[in-house]
């Protein structure tokens, strides 16, 4: 075991669970096209495997985008054209809390894998002394979306 919580817990990803504190990956999320229903608010980032990712809200598609002028419109036909798959994670790098828990984590990668920062001095020594306004509220209905990786130590 790599750690004492492993002779109790099996990993889907150990791999990816036991990295270190500064694997970051930066990757982009593929997208060929942004688009929205023109019957809902709701934007969407195409993939070329005909797949389609769902954007849970505003400020997890500004974390990858800075701004929406690069969005479509299509109509309902074009877009059941592609199987919703998943719902984007915030960007790696981007430090996020539930909004029931005061727990800060950092995104690590776009399959939103989270690592707890463990206190505000370390926060501070990385993410400068306004780390706290560079935190983003993710909804509790959406923190299933996302999975929980070794602590920062």
């Amino acid at each position: 075991a790599v750690n004492g919580h492993d002779d109790f817990i099996v990993h889907a990803d150990s791999a990816r669970y036991h990295q270190t504190a500064a694997f970051i990956k930066q990757e982009d999320l593929g997208c060929f096209e942004l688009v929205r229903s023109l019957n809902s608010p709701s934007i969407y980032c195409l993939l070329n495997d005909g797949q389609r990712l769902a954007f849970p809200n505003g400020s997890t598609f500004l974390s990858w985008f800075g701004d929406f002028q690069d969005v479509k419109f299509v109509d309902d036909t074009a877009m059941t054209q592609y199987t919703l798959s998943r719902n984007v994670t915030f960007r790696p790098g981007t430090l996020v809390k539930i909004t029931s828990s005061p727990k800060v984590y950092v995104v690590t990668d776009s399959f939103g894998t989270l690592r707890y920062v463990p206190n505000e001095a370390y926060a501070r020594t990385i993410w400068g002394a306004n780390w706290a306004n560079l935190v983003f509220d993710i909804p509790d209905e959406f923190f299933a979306h996302y999975s929980t990786g070794q602590p920062i130590e």
